[in-house]
């Protein structure tokens, strides 16, 4: 075959010699050769993970293998009981990660196929009908309203053909589809006329065309393949707990060798001090980390469900919390995705009265209109059934087009820009017109005053971004009709939400900038004294160099006539300039700029599969305002999550500090590493786990974002949990040496620390919820998991103290009722601690 630059380029005969195709169609045989040559029609997926590699993946996290390592060199040491204890938290944190993930991966699975089933082509010279993945080029496919194309065609014959090409450029209106022949390479997928591509729809009309491109060698299939070169990059999430993984194991190896070398000196017994140092050091490990991650996103996600968005991606639910920018489609996403009739303009004087021409607007919205609303559903062109959708509710549709007797039709196209139809009515025929208001005048009897007065309410309509009809009967001009896509009516106040929470909010769209501009207006995205410099279109844009761009992308907030690769262009500095941007997008073009975005968010109802794939999110609504909801969920989790981290370390703080506390007073150790680590399997894993349940603080929409250089801990928050690690180490030894002295019992003594640890951690945990105001202004009953967690936790010291089978295996003992006072009295220090701490922040270093 001989090359051709561009399928659209030259004349239709000349592809055909190329291609070495027939207008009769290939045969079969050579049908076969070729997609053995070719490959067949589909996309390249991307391979679902087995499940057993979902379950592996769980234990790649760096604190996890920390873990590992620890669990494995106990069971090597011979301390099977420290190795079981290890093992189980690893376990517990793979299992809640991988049913996460598998509920993800299963949903991902279900996602239907875009392409076709069946396709019409000629083959020997018979019509068939074959399954779609079979198309190979050359192959001569018929075509008409409703299809989906199913490869890229160069259009050989075409009736009144009009295509829907917003999954692959984002141009809403239906575009006009006709044979001609191009010379330039250079143009645009809007531009050309002469071409179906796979993945548009044929919104009216009928064609005949021969198949230049297939699969993945399709316009289609090169967006799709850009987009899996794109490489995702770590979330803020991510890279904040990898790099405090880091720093946490350099702590563990630090104090690892630490007590090596003390527990040496003073026991002489390398293998004890191998032992407890290594369960001393996975006490400091936030065991929990991986697990309560999991479930705060995965909790995160299934109240984002609940309120119609689909997360893919677990970890895209707390990065919408730190979103400072969205790149926003308009279609079907800010705006309802359905035409409307906005305006109907009749002020002429006519010499009929306003009932009769109220009558003879209807019967040209219905009669000179092929589309249908029936029980079934809306078929046809958007703008003929949003005329109908209006006049439904004037008129009974089925019966005014059974009234009259059509005679003739002549359909609208590029050209003509019209539509008219002949009707007889028993008597006489009469004309119904409908079509472009400067068509429609030439052909009616107007005076220049009248037409002058009806351009003049045109341009205004025109101007507003409207699509605008002009109406007539038998010559006599009725009036203008205006139709456009409203926006939703909860958009304008998640905008305003987004601007009061810092987030500035871009509409980028393939529409034309007078549609774009007006929507904009209505929604608040911009304002009216700025009305007339706002919008920067895509032919503009694309004369601009990068530095130009990020100068443009500042002040600028809408873009229009944007091309795939200017909106991917777009994202990408925004992200080089430090931006955390969230970008919305229904098709194939939007997929490469979904991919790039931190969280890219896919449209449910109107999405391709393709776009969807490359999104970290769904909308399932395919509304605005739901990615609203869904920051508010993400800054909440991130703040949860930050509550967990205070509590969770200062709590292991505690613990380490009562061995370091108990070895400066020359002490034997005050807790076994045993019940260190019961302490983190047991009573402290539901209370820190419960802190994701903490509903939103009430000014969470009102903050701006977080920045990318915010940390998990503060400075502020490592010296608030050093102080009530310390007050809970000194308050453990101190009920370690009264119970020593009062039992003599070191086993008692050790649960008397033991004991004073969890009943710390319970004080704590209701501190570590409200990190910024008095324990006594927050609502006590806020969250009811935390209170059934914090009583289990105490329910379960108990049975640790005086059960049998715990005091064999933890190594516990009974304590006397006299020492339970002094250790309650160690909480309500720490309580006065840490309101004390918090009052001085507030009223005097504020």
């Amino acid at each position: 075959m001989e090359t051709v630059l561009k399928p659209w380029q030259g004349t239709a005969e000349k592809i055909l010699k190329n291609l070495e195709a027939e207008k009769t169609g290939l045969s079969a045989f050579e049908a076969q050769k070729r997609i053995l040559k070719f490959g067949s029609n589909t996309l390249l997926r991307k391979t679902p993970l087995p499940y057993f590699q979902i379950f592996f993946d769980q234990l790649a996290d760096l604190l996890v293998l920390l873990l590992i390592f620890a669990a494995l060199l106990s069971f090597v040491l011979g301390d099977t009981r420290n190795g079981v204890a290890i093992s189980m938290i690893v376990l517990l944190n793979a299992l809640i990660g991988f049913t996460q993930e598998f509920k993800a991966e299963k949903i991902l699975r279900a996602l239907t196929e875009f392409l076709p089933s069946y396709v019409k082509v000629k083959r020997d010279n018979q019509d068939l009908q074959i399954p779609s993945s079979y198309l190979v080029p050359g192959d001569i496919v018929m075509i008409g309203e409703g299809d989906k194309v199913p490869a890229d065609i160069r259009l050989i014959e075409s009736y009144d053909l009009r295509t829907n090409d917003q999954a692959l450029t984002g141009e809403a209106n239906p575009q006009n589809k006709m044979v001609r022949d191009y010379l330039d390479d250079h143009l645009s997928l809007i531009e050309v006329e002469n071409c179906l591509f796979m993945g548009t729809v044929i919104a009216s009309g009928e064609g005949i065309g021969v198949v230049t491109g297939t699969g993945m060698k399709t316009e289609f299939g090169q967006i799709a393949k850009k987009t899996t070169e794109i490489d995702k990059t770590l979330s803020p999430l991510q890279d904040k707990t990898r790099k405090m993984a880091k720093k946490i194991a350099l702590i563990a190896v630090f104090v690892m060798i630490g007590l090596i070398i003390y527990k040496y000196f003073v026991g002489h017994d390398i293998l004890d001090a191998l032992i407890f140092s290594v369960a001393v050091a996975a006490a400091l490990v936030p065991e929990g980390l991986p697990a309560t991650i999991s479930v705060a996103l995965s909790l995160g996600a299934k109240d984002l469900a609940d309120r119609k968005a689909l997360v893919r991606n677990l970890v895209s639910v707390e990065t919408l919390g730190s979103v400072t920018i969205i790149c926003s489609d308009k279609t079907g996403t800010i705006t309802t995705g359905q035409m409307k009739v906005r305006e109907v303009w009749s002020d002429l004087d006519l010499k009929i009265d306003s009932r009769e021409k109220e009558r003879l607007i209807n019967e040209v919205c219905v009669l000179c209109n092929n589309a249908q609303i029936n029980l079934h559903g809306e078929f046809g062109d958007q703008t003929e059934i949003a005329l109908l959708d209006w006049a439904k509710n004037k008129v009974d549709i089925e019966d005014l087009r059974k009234k009259y007797h059509k005679v003739t039709e002549t359909p609208f196209n590029a050209k003509r820009r019209f539509m008219s139809v002949n009707f007889f009515d028993g008597e006489k025929n009469f004309e119904l017109l409908k079509g472009a208001p400067e068509i429609i005048i030439k052909k009616c009897q107007l005076s220049e005053q009248e037409k002058e007065k009806i351009l003049k309410k045109f341009k205004e309509l025109a101007l507003q971004g409207f699509r605008v009809l002009g109406l007539a009967y038998n010559k006599t001009f009725l009036g203008l009709v205006a139709i456009f896509d409203p926006p939703r009516p909860e958009v304008a106040q998640a905008i305003q939400q987004c601007q009061e929470g810092g987030i500035k909010v871009l509409m980028v769209t393939g529409d034309n900038a007078v549609t774009a501009r007006s929507i904009g207006q209505m929604v608040g995205i911009i304002k009216k004294d700025n009305f007339d410099n706002e919008v920067v279109e895509g032919t503009v844009l694309e004369k601009m160099s990068d530095i130009e761009l990020r100068s443009i992308l500042r002040e600028k907030t809408i873009f229009a006539r944007i091309l795939p690769e200017q909106k991917y262009r777009i994202v990408d500095n925004l992200m080089k300039m430090g931006e955390i941007v969230a970008v919305t997008g229904d098709g194939v073009n939007d997929a490469p700029a979904l991919k790039r975005a931190d969280i890219g968010i896919a449209m449910g109802k109107i999405g391709t599969d393709v776009s969807r794939e490359a999104a970290d999110m769904i909308l399932i609504d395919d509304n605005f305002a739901t990615i609203v909801q869904a920051v508010k969920e993400g800054r909440m989790i991130f703040d949860n999550i930050k509550k967990f981290l205070f509590y969770i370390f200062s709590s292991n703080f505690g613990e380490l500090s009562t061995v370091v506390v108990g070895i400066l007073f020359g002490l034997p150790l005050p807790i076994t590493a045993i019940q260190i680590l019961s302490v983190d399997l047991g009573t402290d894993i539901l209370p820190s786990m419960a802190l994701i349940a903490e509903p939103a603080e009430g000014n969470v929409m009102q903050t701006k974002p977080r920045s990318k250089e915010t940390q998990l801990l503060t400075g502020d928050s490592f010296l608030r949990l050093v102080l009530i690690g310390l007050v809970m180490g000194i308050g453990a030894v101190w009920s370690f040496s009264f119970t020593n002295k009062l039992t003599g019992s070191y086993a008692a003594a050790t649960t008397a620390s033991l004991a004073t640890l969890v009943i710390c951690q319970a004080f704590n945990i209701f501190l570590s919820r409200c990190p910024n105001v008095s324990i006594f202004y927050y609502p006590f009953w806020k969250n009811l998991y935390l209170i059934f967690s914090v009583c289990s936790s105490l329910i379960l010291i108990v049975l640790m103290t005086y059960c049998g089978f715990f005091q064999h295996y933890l190594g516990t003992s009974y304590l006397p009722i006299i020492v339970w006072p002094r250790i309650i009295l160690v909480g309500i220090i720490l309580l006065v601690v840490e309101e004390t701490y918090k009052f001085i922040k507030r009223k005097i270093l504020k």
